[in-house]
């Protein structure tokens, strides 16, 4: 079974809208040297894009200074969305966007801008790679650690705040496939991170074997002694994983969702390049529903972004950050671990 691929014309009007759905817009001339690439190729330079090499001049604050996104307020949200408006590499910097909101981590909750660039950095690397690996260094990831308390769950006191969190929102969805038994077991699984802190704040992130429990679980009908590796394998090969993951990546894409002969087809082609992403967002891309269907509502960044690459301007004001504030959609502070 072959997922749908878009067969009418592909002109300046449909490279636009994918030039939207895929990145932040046009900049002047791009949707129409896009077009003459046809389809298949366009989206071909999208999901296998150069070596990424930022174009046009630096950021800089009010006073023309440069920026300092590990210390100043706003100065991280200012540093992201200038990658978004320089970058050659637009999808890879639109699916940061959406892993960002898929993994909805806050600086609220982790009080620390250099980990969350960490995560940021993270997200950039395997925007387009394999979701399985994803899931693994997003779960030990240090901002994701403090956001929902892996260091804080350990086998003297489990906490079951990433476990919920990890089948809900991450992987299966909501009472989809699971029971509270198995987030108290998955929560036994994923015991023994730990971390230090200094005067920078927490540091040395680590597992420690002695912090976890090394007890039989039952998670899903299967037993083992299983520990936080097995927890994301037991969620990403669990019968629900593919579903979830299908219709959320869409959702990102298109507003309408796939038909079940779509939906099943994205699974099996998910399932078959042994979860990656690459892959599925190509053949979403490339799907009828795309080009033929409503139009989709931008999130204020992504608008925000459009139109500075549209005006050949770059961010050369603090102003953004509260403007992006005010529209609801502050980089690094989502407003819940479920995302704008």
């Amino acid at each position: 079974m072959a997922v749908p691929v878009y067969r009418g014309s592909f002109g300046r009007r449909e490279a636009e809208r994918l030039l939207w759905r895929a990145g932040f817009g046009p900049k002047p001339g791009q949707a129409e040297r896009l077009a003459k690439l046809g389809l298949k190729r366009a989206v071909a330079s999208l999901v296998s894009p150069p070596r990424e090499r930022l174009t046009g001049p630096a950021p800089r604050d009010d006073d023309g200074n440069a920026l300092a996104p590990r210390d100043a307020w706003g100065h991280d949200h200012l540093w992201w969305l200038d990658r978004m408006v320089r970058t050659r590499r637009p999808l890879v910097e639109r699916m940061t966007l959406v892993w960002h909101d898929w993994f909805a981590t806050s600086n609220d909750g982790v009080g620390s801008q250099k980990l969350m660039l960490r995560q940021n950095a993270l997200f950039r690397k395997r925007a387009l790679g394999s979701f399985s690996d994803l899931l693994v260094e997003v779960t030990r990831d240090p901002a994701m650690l403090l956001w929902l308390s892996g260091t804080d769950n350990s086998r003297w006191e489990p906490n079951e705040n990433y476990a919920r969190e990890l089948m809900e929102l991450f992987t299966l969805g909501a009472s989809r496939g699971y029971t509270e038994r198995d987030v108290r077991e998955q929560a036994r699984a994923l015991t023994g991170f730990r971390n230090d802190w200094n005067d920078s704040g927490p540091a040395n992130f680590r597992y420690d074997r002695e912090r976890h429990d090394p007890g039989v679980k039952r998670i899903f009908g299967k037993r083992g002694r299983f520990d936080w590796r097995d927890s994301c394998r037991l969620c990403i090969h669990h019968r629900p994983h593919p579903s979830f993951f299908v219709l959320k990546l869409w959702s990102y894409f298109i507003p309408k969702p796939p038909s079940a002969t779509t939906r099943v087809a994205l699974e099996r082609l998910y399932v078959r390049s042994n979860y990656s992403v690459r892959p599925v967002v190509a053949a979403i891309l490339k799907h009828p529903d795309l080009y033929r269907g409503p139009r989709m509502v931008k999130p204020p960044v992504v608008l925000v972004a459009g139109m500075l690459r549209g005006l050949g301007r770059g961010v050369d004001t603090d102003s953004w950050a509260w403007i992006g504030d005010m529209c609801g959609q502050h980089l690094f502070y989502p407003p819940n671990v479920a995302g704008w």
